[in-house]
């Protein structure tokens, strides 16, 4: 964690579980060179213009997958993390990053398959809407305080122009949590519809750590556990 993130954390009284997705790949042999070994993980491989390798099988990430995961899995951090370490928690998060990796190449990645396994997992998709962020108004963000309750996440969608990354968000006995699986997940007080601590918190995640992504899109779902 850097030193900006550890400030606005104390500076709210908030929480931190740790979590990297490059160690969770590697620890699941989804990013090894010979593609035999990948233990159902793509087969393919991600390739620069002059042919070179740049990423083996999911080694290009699995956000896609934990961000579902994440909310499939129940509002604690121990249940989630068992989860991922579980059989089930280990083939949805790899399908659901297969899925992607078919569709990666067209224009517009379609959101259908991790869709798809939410539903099947009876968490239900609802809506989508534009919540890019902007230095001088907090107004995008409105939409996801006022429709925030127990059984409702989301699923936070960052593209750039040749990059995209996916988080999730939920609520959780008076806080809010947003994972991350490039670093794990932040939790802030929640109360009366507002949380100035994750207000402050999502500013810097997309000013500052994030500003290759240009527009942000939340996903609205209803969740089966809570």
């Amino acid at each position: 964690m850097d030193g900006e993130a550890l400030k606005i954390l104390l500076k709210y009284q908030g929480n931190y579980n740790f979590f990297c997705q490059d160690k969770y790949i590697r620890s699941n042999g989804w990013a090894n060179v010979d593609s035999r070994t990948r233990k159902g993980a793509w087969i393919g491989n991600q390739y620069n213009e002059k042919g070179q390798v740049t990423a083996y099988g999911l080694e290009g990430g699995v956000c896609v997958g934990l961000g579902v995961a994440y909310l499939i899995s129940g509002n604690e951090w121990e249940t989630f993390n068992a989860y991922m370490m579980s059989d089930r928690g280990k083939s949805v998060i790899r399908g659901t990053a297969n899925l992607q990796m078919l569709t990666q190449h067209s224009a517009v990645p379609s959101p259908e398959g991790w869709h798809t396994v939410l539903n099947v997992n009876h968490v239900r998709f609802v809506k989508e809407f534009d919540i890019s962020f902007d230095l001088f108004t907090a107004n995008p963000r409105q939409a996801l305080w006022r429709e925030l309750t127990p059984e409702v996440g989301y699923l936070i969608l960052a593209y750039g122009r040749t990059c995209g990354h996916v988080l999730s968000m939920r609520l959780r006995q008076g806080t809010i949590t947003l994972f991350d699986p490039n670093s794990g997940e932040y939790s802030f007080p929640y109360k009366n519809g507002r949380s100035p601590g994750m207000e402050s918190f999502l500013s810097y995640f997309t000013t500052v750590l994030y500003t290759r992504f240009t527009l942000f899109l939340a996903e609205k779902y209803v969740l089966s556990r809570y």
